[in-house]
């Protein structure tokens, strides 16, 4: 009898424990807050307006010739310039499409560039608010109207 017990003993021992023991639950997967962007402060440049979003939890700001769009970026375009050309001239601009990257400027929470599209010269600057990513994109009929642009998408914070 002896032998039995030790060896049942052995036995629960090596499935670990008794069989009514409950399984350890998984702690659940971070799941991050999207932190909405409608109290963000920015430097909106005279004769510019600018209107909030929720649905989209973006900005939208316009000087009756651009149009600036501020929302989340999508995460393709968040590593660098050419990610964003890349992305854009895969999934935006129409197949054949050809463009090119004419500034590049590297920002502390980000960058900013400058791309020639297939229809127009655009300006975008790809920024991280808090742990989030945003794409702040301009399109603009001259130079000066898309450097204003620029300033403004630079300036944005939370």
């Amino acid at each position: 009898m002896r032998a039995s017990s030790a060896l049942l003993c052995i036995a629960v021992a090596a499935c670990g424990g008794k069989k009514d023991e409950p399984k350890k639950q998984q702690a659940p997967a971070k799941s991050y807050v999207k932190h909405r962007v409608d109290a963000a402060r920015m430097k909106v440049p005279e004769g510019w307006t600018s209107q909030y979003d929720a649905l989209i939890d973006g900005w939208r700001f316009t000087n009756g010739t651009a149009t600036v769009t501020f929302d989340r970026a999508p995460p393709q375009t968040v590593a660098s310039p050419d990610a964003l050309f890349y992305f854009l001239r895969t999934k935006r601009w129409s197949e054949g499409a050809t463009g090119r990257i004419l500034k590049r400027e590297a920002l502390s929470d980000g960058y900013a560039t400058i791309i020639e599209s297939p229809t127009s010269t655009e300006g975008y600057v790809v920024k991280e608010l808090g742990s989030e990513w945003f794409l702040c994109a301009s399109s603009g009929t001259d130079d000066a109207t898309r450097e204003q642009a620029l300033a403004l998408c630079r300036s944005i914070k939370r």
